[in-house]
């Protein structure tokens, strides 16, 4: 069946437009309002409504994203300014974008919830999903083979691409009417999950990578983008002006590179905060090392509690993965069981997110040390001001997690003769340290102190990645030492 609020839309739409000109913001609350007193769409009336409007705040998406960008500004573009805040998302977010990802898991998901007796649309997608899945099998069968966990191929294989157009041609028209069945949310994700595969496909050039990979019980089929700065590039030379800025563009050439603005104007700008107000710990005697984690938890703890114990008030704990971070807290609230110390949990939604920054919200009399994961929802985007947070401890330092997709990007860079290593892992990895202690100094009042943990902070390639108002930096070796520094 038809959406209700699609019907008459444009015989309602001047109503409902004309009641919106009175008001000089448009936000969520008011649009679906209105949408809802007109009995219109609100998604389609912020869409008419942007028309109208000198700003408009969206996320990347909307830019950049060829499946959900804004195509009456950018596909032919126009005489407008594009404005990119917190800029060192978009690197990997612009990977996203112009990546696709079928998987052999949710296809058989998918078509397990179709009916046993299925109508001749349902039979069709059926037979179309076995076929993804048998291509996927093969794929499988190649690699045990080869003795290997995945195979890179030079494009896109035709007999995929052809299982993929089938799928799509058989599901078309359960997706143009909209049909509510339980399956068709999954049939919707599956489809235009697929349609991203084949707009990636079409437009599959040097800087993209595809493979296969198998990954517990399931395999999957990947088209990755590893560069995206030509397409962004594309959508910038549509428009009038763009400007891309961030607090942690470090190193600046790494992200000027990848943001496709190699030829634009750039500034340094010096931080607005006084750079005493914030004081830099460095202990490089401690690994942090996958191999050395259990060796060097007890000592970890005890840094954390020094630091936490001697400067009081509030802090943020911070790991590079959920399972390192689970083992250092299950062994510190057994170890200081005084300190408080909650502990951000996967998949937090947002009531829980909430109830989690509430805790930086109470004047405490003992040290609060809440445990959190780097790049996690808590790493940026939250404004903890004076008391609130004035400390952070940072554990390793931060690179994300080895697997065959970051060996590609690295190889890729390698062969532009870039550091590919660096442009994979480590600078990746470094920005979130920047995030992370980022998050301590949020006006010019704020002060507070931060502890990096980690024996690569005391390599020269560490070293100079490190933003200039961190210095004057305090290397220590021992819990005696970080209670020194301290006070």
């Amino acid at each position: 069946m038809f959406c209700n609020l699609a019907a008459k839309y444009y015989d309602k739409l001047p109503s409902a437009l004309e009641e919106l000109s009175s008001s000089g913001h448009y936000g969520y609350d008011k649009i679906t309002s209105t949408a809802s007193k007109h009995q219109i769409c609100p998604f389609e009336l912020s869409l008419d409504l942007s028309l109208k409007c000198d700003v408009i705040i969206c996320d990347y998406n909307y830019a950049f994203d060829p499946s959900a960008h804004l195509k009456r500004f950018f596909d032919e573009g126009g005489d407008f300014i594009l404005l990119i805040d917190e800029a060192h998302n978009l690197v990997d977010r612009a990977r996203d974008m112009f990546s696709a990802k079928i998987s052999k898991k949710e296809i058989l998901a998918l078509k397990r919830m179709l009916p046993k007796s299925p109508d001749k649309v349902e039979k069709e997608i059926k037979s179309t999903l076995s076929e993804i899945n048998k291509v996927l099998l093969d794929y499988k069968k190649e690699m045990i083979i080869d003795a290997v966990t995945a195979q890179t191929y030079s494009e896109p294989p035709e007999k995929f691409n052809s299982a993929i157009s089938s799928f799509i041609d058989a599901a078309n028209p359960l997706i143009d009417i909209r049909i509510r069945k339980n399956y068709s949310a999954a049939l919707i994700d599956i489809f235009f999950e697929m349609k991203r595969y084949q707009a990636a496909t079409a437009n599959y050039d040097d800087f993209m990578k595809c493979f296969a990979e198998k990954q517990y019980k399931d395999i999957y089929f990947k088209i990755l983008c590893a560069d995206p700065s030509s397409r962004l590039q594309n959508t910038y030379d549509k428009i009038r002006c763009v400007i891309l800025f961030s607090a942690s563009l470090t190193p600046f050439s790494y992200f000027t590179r990848l943001l496709g603005s190699q030829n634009a104007e750039s500034h340094l700008l010096e931080s607005p905060f006084p750079s005493d107000n914030l004081k830099i710990l460095i202990n490089s005697r401690i690994s942090t090392k996958y191999v050395d984690r259990m060796n060097t938890a007890l000592q970890i703890c005890e840094n954390i509690y020094s630091f936490v114990n001697t400067l009081g008030g509030c802090h943020m704990i911070f790991f590079p993965s959920y399972k390192y971070m689970e083992m250092i807290h299950a062994l510190f609230i057994q170890m200081y069981p005084d300190i408080e110390c909650p502990i951000q949990i996967r998949d937090m939604n947002e009531e829980e997110r909430i109830i989690f920054l509430d805790n930086f919200n109470h004047i405490r009399k003992s040290p609060l040390a809440c445990f959190v994961v780097m790049g996690g929802i808590f790493s940026e985007g939250i404004d903890l001001v004076g008391e609130k947070l004035i400390g952070a401890v940072i554990v390793s330092v931060g690179l994300p997690q080895m697997c065959f997709e970051r060996d590609l990007i690295k190889a890729y860079h390698t062969d532009c003769e870039e550091p590919g290593f660096a442009y994979a892992y480590t600078y990746p990895g470094f920005n979130k340290i920047i995030q992370a202690v980022g998050r301590i100094i949020r006006t010019k009042k704020d002060k507070g102190a931060a502890l990096l943990i980690d024996q690569r902070f005391s390599h020269k390639s560490y070293k100079n990645l490190m933003p200039h108002w961190w210095k004057p930096l305090y290397y220590i070796s021992s819990n005696d030492d970080i209670e020194m520094a301290l006070r």
